[in-house]
């Protein structure tokens, strides 16, 4: 005798109701609160379980840098002993989790970036034109890092060297190169203003092909 079969709208529901549950489940995990304990520097957090959080799509002035100071104590009175949410994108060579981080439903990522006190940095598609736009509104305002630490004026009024530090590449630009006008000395980046080219080559800058 044939064994009886389930109604093929029962087998439909019970997948239905398992992709549900399935959904709720990362719905739930995504939307789990974890608690701020320390802030490391611009754009790096800890939370309670210990994960260090290295937000994503920008990037914070180096501590000892221009604006670095700033930038922490920014953050520091935003999250420290708050409640944030996360949705990690995936890991960094230092193996922190790097994430969108959100404050009361609000994008802490976008909060620095239109604060002025991190850059824009497009490592991941995820609210890249969000974080774009807030980006170019501190620049237009000037705000944060955009006018403490970026200026095409030089400090002394002889002193016109423009120096780039791009990752590495160490390159300085005299006021006679043909794309002297377009550099900006940000020196949040490391970026510097020399006197001589003297002082440049010793601080093992090069000069620019561009130049005459």
């Amino acid at each position: 005798m044939p064994k009886n079969k389930l109604p093929t709208f029962v087998y439909f529901l019970l997948l239905t109701s398992f992709c549900l549950n399935l959904y709720l489940f990362y719905a739930l995990k995504q939307s789990k609160l974890f608690l701020v304990t320390r802030v490391r520097d611009g754009d790096t957090i800890v939370l309670n379980d210990n994960q260090v959080i290295r937000l994503a799509n920008l990037n914070a002035p180096e501590y000892n840098a221009c604006g670095g100071q700033e930038s922490k104590d920014f953050l520091e009175k935003l999250v420290i002993g708050k409640k944030v949410s996360l949705k990690g994108l995936g890991y960094d060579e230092y193996n922190r989790t790097l994430g969108l981080v959100y404050l009361k439903g609000q994008s802490l990522n976008h909060l620095l970036i239109s604060s002025g006190w991190a850059d824009y940095d497009s490592n991941f598609k995820q609210d890249r034109e969000l974080l774009s736009q807030a980006a170019q509104g501190a620049k237009q305002n000037r705000v944060g890092i955009y006018s403490l630490c970026r200026s095409q004026t030089p400090p002394k009024e002889n002193c016109l060297i423009k120096a780039n530090n791009n990752h590495g590449q160490k390159t300085y630009f005299l006021p006679n190169c043909s794309n002297y006008k377009g550099t900006s000395v940000d020196i949040d980046k490391g970026d510097q203003w020399f006197c001589t080219e003297k002082e440049a080559l010793q601080a093992d800058f090069k000069k620019s092909g561009d130049c005459r």
